[in-house]
Parts: structure tokens; sequence; C-alpha cells
């Protein structure tokens, strides 16, 4: 059963937001899960923020997942910034790892741009990456109310697994176009 009715999911206290999600407990079956959360907001030296992870599960009493990560998101111009993310554990007594790095530029209207890398492994299987997404955004307030924007966009990805160290890599790729409204 999912705990869903916390009084709060998160608490700030100044610039620091203590977070809790995806609790869930039975006791039946011994089965813990959850992720607990500290973000800081924007430190005083460069506007950079920062979020440190852990996230836990317990099945039948053992520990299925252990999961420490971290997020750091450094300004780098006007509506543009950098993001990397970092994250090691255990999930099924197999070792994890997580690593993306992030450019995005969203200015209020205009084009907007999207550039990841990332790679992941979870024991001996690997996964390494790159998707870029580009759009141009318009203001949609004369049809669709204030406040409104539309984004006409596109978005490529390649992507290649293996599923053990000595085996070969397997690579594919996708492109979608799209359309999205907010309002």
């Amino acid at each position: 059963a999912a705990i869903t009715n916390m009084a709060a999911k998160s608490i700030e206290v100044g610039e620091v937001k203590l977070g809790v999600t995806g609790v869930e407990f039975e006791p039946s079956t011994q089965s813990f899960a959850g992720t607990a959360s500290v973000a800081m907001g924007k430190l005083k030296l460069h506007g950079v923020k920062t979020k440190f992870e852990l996230k836990s599960s317990v099945k039948a009493g053992q520990l299925h997942e252990l999961k420490v990560a971290e997020t750091v998101v450094v300004p780098l111009a006007p509506s543009t910034q950098l993001k990397a993310k970092a994250g090691v554990g255990v999930k099924e007594q197999q070792p994890t790892y997580d690593l993306a790095l992030t450019v995005k530029h969203n200015p209020a209207g205009g084009l907007t741009l999207d550039v990841t890398a990332y790679a992941s492994g979870h024991g001996p299987a690997q996964t390494v990456g790159g998707k870029a997404s580009a759009g141009l955004q318009v203001d949609s307030s004369p049809l669709l109310g204030p406040r409104s924007t539309t984004i006409f966009g596109a978005t490529g990805k390649v992507e290649a697994t293996r599923p053990g160290h000595n085996s070969p890599f397997q690579t594919e790729g996708s492109l979608t176009l799209g359309l999205s409204a907010s309002f």
C-alpha cells in the first residue's frame, strides 16, 4: 500500500527543501520503498542549485535497491543552464550507475534547445546515448488565452545498449516530431 495521505511531501526551510516521495510500506511482506531528497536553492555564489537523493527499497526483509544521486544545475547565461546528474547504487545485488549531462536553452519565446548525453549500467548491462530536442516557442495568447504558448519541435535520440561486458553494443535511433500547447 502506498502512503499517499502524508501531511506534506516536502518541507522548506529557507533555501533548503527536504522531500519524501514514493513511500510504500507493506508489513505483511516486510516491504518498504521510498525516496528522500535534500535540495538547496540558489547558492549565494552563482545561482547554483543542488539536490541530493537517497532511494531505498526492501522486499521480503531483504535490501532490493539502494541508490544515492546528486544533481547540480549551473546557470551559464540568461535562459541557459548546465545540468549534471550522477548516481550510484545497488539493485537486485548488482551495482548500478547513472550519469547525465544536459545543456538547456529555454527563453520565454523563440528557439528552445536541449542536448543531453547519458550513460547507465545495471550489473554487466550498459547503455550510452544522446538526445537533442529543438523547438520554436510562440505566444498563443490570441488563440488560446492569456499566458499560453505553443511549441513546434523535434527530438532525435541515439542509444547503444549491451547486455554484458563481452557483448557488442546494439545501436538504435529515433526522430520524433511534435506539437505542444500550454494554456
